[in-house]
């Protein structure tokens, strides 16, 4: 069978299919029961048509019944379905009619032709032969005229360009003045050279330096950018920078330190809250690039930090700046704030010791040295009887014997009294008093005094220098042996050192790489003990640092000091007779006493 006859004999399987399901219903538009709908042949729609040819006349008694299609052969039971059996049927007029609607629900006026459908369909081979005619396009609406393009403006420059004024002042850079001028040109490629001048004119302060020069340029040069920038840069050349040398370089590079404080502290490092260990190797290893490529001072830069940090940064990472930087930037925030609240318990407690170890230093006056005091007090008292004041002897000759020496002041110091001493009846030459028992306490002005009377001289760090230093040191031993120096008992300092009470360490006298204490020190080369010992002793004279405190009840005198330096030999004798210590200051520059 050919296809076009297949298609026709199933339309007109259709149709009948229809006309008897509509002769089938009863007067509530249900389906009459059939008997049996047999299996289908040869195809669907036939056995469709088949299946109604077997169906029984309706009668009154099948009106209220349905079809009953459980018996449907099982090829069609594709899938369980509640709804009855349905069929759409084409109408005729290119709409579909249900076969399960009644007919008294069917419209009774015409349905309304689809109005791209035609009215009838061909019938025969006519479907296939006959081309349909679609209904016309209607033409597209006309494009849109295009939007006009909007003029571009000229961007401005983002940052603002001062006024030049071109006096020299120190606020002002001639050379950024025209890199910023030209950056805006940049901004803006139409620009002329003409143009490009005349804002160079508009940027120069009026009746400054800067405009004067420009009015007095020629129109050739004013009307060429090149011509004006080389005139420019021969009026206003670069200004020639001091480049320091790789020594100086290396110099700030080991002194360039972290302090204890400024570890965890927070600072701005180009508009970002870092660290100060953090800024600090960013800083570091800028200077490394400039100085030492050859990481020949890492070992010497990792000493300098503090010991919170040396304990963090492993000395494996010391092969290069980059892994020595990269160890320092990781170390753990949480393991550096536990540290240094340990090394602040311990720096307490190291504190608490020194302070009961310098009470103990200072014991009460025994019973028997204090029956002594009161009977040397009490021996010279009578009744009606003055007594004449006894002379006050100093430990060692004070005075010069050949007078003041250009360029030296003395003084004569000496505790005040309400009562002033009577004179000696006449001058007597000095005679050396046996040395006292050592006093357990002395004010630290009285101590000061003497230190600066009794210091040495410090030789210079040279090789004769040196050599006075080692001579230095045999004459105190001859003379004291391994007794500890102190202020009346002085001591040599090394050359190269600073002075006493300068802030130097006691260990090693210095204040390199960085200003620390003796604790914290790791010099190779320390002065000896009896040094160490001596600039301890200056430094409590000095008040750096407390001495032994004052037993209980002791109320200090203040010493007076007035200028003797003119005085003759005679009248120096007079005052170390009424008690009056005799010291000599070298004056310096004539500007004040250095001390």
């Amino acid at each position: 069978m050919s296809p076009d006859s297949h298609i026709l004999d199933t339309l007109q399987r259709a149709t009948s299919t229809r006309n008897m399901l509509s002769a089938t219903r009863n007067s509530n538009g249900r389906f009459a029961k059939k008997t049996q709908i047999p299996s289908p042949r040869s195809s669907p729609v036939e056995s469709i048509s088949s299946s109604f040819s077997d169906y029984d006349i309706p009668t009154p008694d099948h009106i209220d019944t349905e079809i009953d299609i459980s018996d449907i052969d099982s090829e069609y039971h594709h899938s369980a379905s509640p709804f009855g059996f349905h069929t759409p049927v084409h109408s005729g007029i290119g709409n579909f009619v249900s076969l399960d609607t009644p007919l008294s629900s069917q419209p009774s006026s015409p349905p309304v032709p689809h109005p791209h459908l035609p009215n009838t369909f061909p019938t025969g081979t006519d479907i296939f032969t006959t081309p349909f005619t679609y209904p016309p396009v209607p033409p597209a609406p006309p494009a849109p005229p295009a939007p006009p393009v909007p003029q571009q403006r000229r961007r401005m420059s983002i940052q603002r360009i001062e006024m030049f004024f071109g006096d020299g002042r120190d606020s002002e850079n001639p050379q950024d003045f025209i890199k910023m001028l030209e950056v805006s040109f940049d901004h803006d490629s139409s620009l002329t050279p003409a143009q490009k001048c005349e804002r160079f004119r508009r940027h120069c302060r009026s009746t400054m330096d800067a405009e004067e020069w420009y009015d007095t340029l020629d129109a050739t040069t004013i009307a060429d950018w090149d011509k004006l920038k080389t005139a420019f840069n021969i009026q206003w050349p670069p200004r020639q920078r001091i480049k320091p040398t790789t020594a100086e370089r290396t110099k700030e590079l080991r002194n360039n330190l972290l302090a204890d404080e400024d570890i965890l502290k927070r600072v701005e490092k180009g508009g970002i809250t870092v660290y100060g260990f953090a800024a600090w190797i960013s800083e570091i290893t800028r200077m490394a690039a400039l100085c030492d490529t050859g990481n020949a001072h890492i070992q010497s830069v990792y000493e300098t930090l503090p010991k919170i940090m040396r304990d963090q940064v492993a000395e494996t990472t010391l092969t290069d700046w980059a892994t020595f930087a990269t160890a320092v930037r990781g170390v753990s925030i949480a393991k550096l704030r536990d540290a240094i609240k340990e090394e602040t318990r311990h720096k307490a407690i190291e504190e608490q010791l020194a302070d009961l170890a310098r009470r103990a230093r200072v014991p009460l006056a025994t019973s028997a040295s204090a029956m002594e005091e009161l009977q040397r007090a009490l021996g010279g008292l009578s009744l009606g009887t003055p007594i004449t004041p006894r002379p006050y002897v100093m430990n060692a000759p004070a005075a010069h014997t050949g007078g003041a020496q250009r360029g030296t002041r003395l003084f004569a110091s000496y505790p005040n009294s309400t009562t002033p001493a009577a004179p000696a009846p006449a001058p007597a030459p000095y005679i050396p008093a046996p040395p006292r028992a050592p006093v357990l306490f002395r004010p630290a002005n009285e101590r000061l005094v003497d230190l600066l009377r009794t210091a040495l001289p410090q030789h210079p760090d040279t090789a004769a220098g040196h050599a006075a230093y080692v001579r230095q040191i045999a004459d105190y031993a001859t003379q004291h042996g391994s007794t500890k120096p102190h202020e009346t008992r002085p001591y040599p300092l090394k050359p190269g050192t600073l002075a006493v009470s300068t802030g130097a360490c006691f260990k090693c006298g210095t204040d390199l790489p960085r200003r620390h204490t003796s604790r914290e020190c790791f010099s190779a080369t320390p002065v000896p003990d009896a040094e160490l010992r001596y600039r301890m002793v200056a430094a409590v004279c000095h008040g750096l640092i407390r001495g032994p405190q004052p037993p209980e009840g002791f109320v200090a005198q203040a010493v007076r000091m007035i200028e003797v330096t003119n005085l003759t030999e005679a009248q120096l004798a007079d005052l170390q007779a009424e008690g009056a210590f005799i010291t000599e200051i070298d004056q310096g520059n004539g500007n004040g006493l250095l001390v």
